[in-house]
């Protein structure tokens, strides 16, 4: 008999964690990893901040600004000046799920990094952000981790777990009728993985 949940969400670093714990407040979720989380992958390695225009004098334009003049202005302009505006948010969504960023004198610690005109960047455990932001979204009870380990075709690319979902436009997914992974099912996926797997994040409703 399979485990049903609302959401399969393909992928462990941050991108699908993110989905992960959204969606958590009113679906029951499964994260499909090819490892164990905080010992795989790139994310709990992460030793940079997270930036995010929330100082005195600072400003998501500002922030943006500063992105699109370090990018020699070839950025994807409004996806920079998405990204600027929606750091905030962010920030105090992470805060207020238990995100321990670093504090000097009772205030978030606030670093000037790079082409930043502003101190905008924040760390969690000094050098240590990735794996406090993967502590974080890996401890929520809606969520559970479902592994490739030896039984489930371990070593083995995600793309053949789930040969049906690789190369396949929105259209094509919406035909898919359900998901069914080793007692694993799901109304709902959600891939998030890296180049070289997927070239891009690719998320459809299977219903």
């Amino acid at each position: 008999m399979s485990e049903q949940y609302d959401l399969i969400v393909v992928g462990s670093g941050a991108a699908g964690l993110s989905v992960a714990l959204s969606a958590a407040s009113s679906m029951r979720v499964a994260v499909v990893s090819r490892g164990v989380l905080g010992l795989d992958g790139a994310t709990c390695w992460a030793q940079g901040g997270i930036a995010a225009a929330i100082g005195s004098g600072d400003s998501p334009g500002q922030h943006a600004a500063d992105t699109i003049h370090a990018g020699q202005r070839l950025n994807n302009k409004p996806a920079v000046r998405w990204l600027a505006e929606s750091a905030p948010d962010v920030i105090r969504w992470l805060i207020s799920l238990g995100m321990q960023f670093d504090v000097v004198n009772g205030r978030l610690a606030l670093g000037r990094e790079a082409a930043h005109s502003f101190p905008r960047i924040l760390h969690a455990g000094g050098d240590a952000t990735g794996a406090e932001l993967i502590r974080l979204l890996i401890n929520h009870p809606n969520v559970e981790i479902v592994l490739l380990t030896a039984d489930r075709h371990a070593g083995r690319p995600i793309s053949d777990v789930f040969p049906h979902l690789f190369g396949l436009g929105l259209p094509d997914l919406m035909k898919i009728e359900e998901v069914e992974w080793h007692g694993v099912e799901a109304d709902i996926i959600f891939c998030a993985l890296p180049h070289g797997t997927t070239q891009e994040i690719v998320a459809g409703l299977l219903h």
